[in-house]
Parts: C-alpha cells; sequence; structure tokens
C-alpha cells in the first residue's frame, strides 16, 4: 500500500484587523523568493505550526502573535481536499 501524499495548495493567515495574507502554490517545486527580513521564513514556521508543531505559538511567532489570529493551509491528502486550521488565542 503506498504512502498517501500531502500537497499544500494555499496557506493564508488571518490579521487580527484587515484582509487575510496569501500564499498559492501551484504543481511542482516553489521557492520563496525575496529581500532579507520579509516574512519567508515566518511562513514555513507558520505552516510547520499548522501541521502540528506543539510548541507555544507565542515564542514561534514572535512579533507575529498579536498580529495574526490564526493560520490555514488548505492541502491535497491522498487525493482529497482538506483544510486545516489553527487558533493560537482559543486553546
Amino acid at each position: 500500500m503506498a504512502n498517501p501524499t500531502l500537497v499544500v495548495r494555499e496557506l493564508f493567515r488571518l490579521p487580527s484587523g484587515g484582509p487575510e495574507d496569501r500564499l498559492e502554490f501551484t504543481t511542482g517545486v516553489n521557492l520563496l523568493v525575496g529581500p532579507p527580513n520579509t516574512g519567508k521564513t515566518k511562513w514555513l514556521i507558520m505552516l510547520d505550526y499548522v501541521l502540528g508543531d506543539v510548541n507555544d505559538p507565542r515564542e514561534k511567532f514572535e512579533e507575529l502573535y498579536d498580529k495574526y489570529e490564526s493560520v490555514t493551509a488548505v492541502c491535497i491528502l491522498a487525493g482529497e481536499e482538506i483544510t486545516i486550521e489553527r487558533r493560537w488565542r482559543e486553546f
């Protein structure tokens, strides 16, 4: 039996006020490119968190902890679309 494949199609984070920030991925290899200190690593830390990291989000997100309320990943798992959301202010 083959292992199911997880594909991340979209990642978005909801700020306390204002529109959400969104990354959309395409089939194949996706690169996050940009100048230093523009948030590329924070996106990956948030993806790690939404996929199950158990560490305290205050420590992981640092200054972004107060700015955002949740992170959501839209994924394809074994051919089916699933949505995973974590809200760090609701324990």
